[in-house]
C-alpha cells in the first residue's frame, strides 16, 4: 500500500495532509525518512509520523448489519439516513468495505486497518461476497447458466459467478467483484426485479445472528481467517 494512504487510513491525516508531513521529512519507515508518498509499505514496515509509530495493535475490525433505507456513507446532503444515525461509526469514522445501496440490506466491514480494507477492494484478491436474493418471479435455466458464465452489460463482462436457487424465488448469488448494484443489474438484464437483497458474508466473515443496525467486533479466529483469506498470514 502506499505510504500516504496507509497514513490516511490508519490515522486522523488526510492524503493530502500525509503528502506534505511525508515531503516535510517528517514520517519514517522503520527508522529511516521516506520522502515518497508512493513508497511501498510492507506488512512488517514500522511507520512513523512525528516522532509517533503508528500502532497496529489499535486496529479494531468491526462487522455490521446495515439495515434497509440507509446510505453507506458518512452524512448526506439531502438528508437521507446514513451511518451518522448509529453513534459507534458517527463518532469512530472507519473505513468501510462492502459499499450497499439504500435499497439493500446486510454486511458491511468496517475497520482503521489500512492493509485489509486496500486488499478487499482489490479486485485481484477475488474476494467472496454472498448474498440471499429474492426476486418478482425465477430466472429460467438458461438465464441461470448465462448469469453464471459472466452477463456483458453496457460493454463490461462480469466474472463468473455462483447461483443457486433455494426457494420459489430466491437465490443464493456469490460473486468475487462489486460493481455498483452489480446483482440487481444482472437481474434487471433478465426483466427480473429483486424485490429484496440482503448480503450475508464477505470472505469468511458472516452476518451470524446480528440483526438490522447491530454491530460486532470480529473474534481473533474472524480476524485470523480473513488475514489468511487476503494473504496477509
Amino acid at each position: 500500500m502506499r505510504l500516504n494512504r496507509f497514513i490516511a487510513f490508519n490515522s486522523n491525516y488526510s492524503r493530502r495532509e500525509a503528502d506534505e508531513l511525508i515531503f516535510n521529512g517528517h514520517v519514517t519507515v522503520n527508522g529511516k525518512p521516506v520522502l515518497v508518498p508512493g513508497y511501498d509499505v510492507k506488512d512488517d514496515d514500522n511507520v512513523s509520523v512525528l516522532g509517533k509509530v503508528i500502532d497496529r495493535s489499535d486496529f479494531l475490525y468491526v462487522k455490521f448489519y446495515k439495515p434497509r433505507g440507509f446510505l453507506t456513507s458518512y452524512g448526506d446532503p439531502y438528508g437521507r439516513k446514513n451511518l451518522n444515525d448509529f453513534e459507534f461509526f458517527k463518532k469512530t469514522k472507519l473505513a468501510y468495505s462492502g459499499r450497499l445501496d439504500n435499497d439493500s440490506e446486510g454486511l458491511i466491514f468496517f475497520s482503521n486497518d489500512g492493509r485489509i480494507i486496500h486488499r478487499m477492494q482489490t479486485p485481484k484478491y477475488d474476494v467472496e461476497k454472498e448474498y440471499i436474493v429474492y426476486t418478482k418471479r425465477p430466472l429460467g435455466d438458461e438465464e441461470k447458466l448465462a448469469m453464471e458464465n459472466g452477463l456483458e452489460i453496457d460493454g463490461y463482462r462480469f466474472k463468473k459467478c455462483s447461483v443457486e436457487k433455494i426457494g420459489r424465488n430466491k437465490y443464493r448469488v456469490i460473486i468475487t467483484e462489486g460493481k455498483k448494484r452489480q446483482i440487481r443489474n444482472m437481474f434487471k438484464h433478465f426483466n427480473i426485479e429483486v424485490e429484496r437483497l440482503v448480503r450475508i458474508r464477505i470472505a469468511n466473515i458472516t452476518l451470524g445472528e446480528l440483526k438490522p443496525g447491530d454491530f460486532k467486533f470480529l473474534t481473533k479466529d474472524e480476524i485470523k481467517g480473513l488475514k489468511e483469506c487476503l494473504r496477509l498470514e
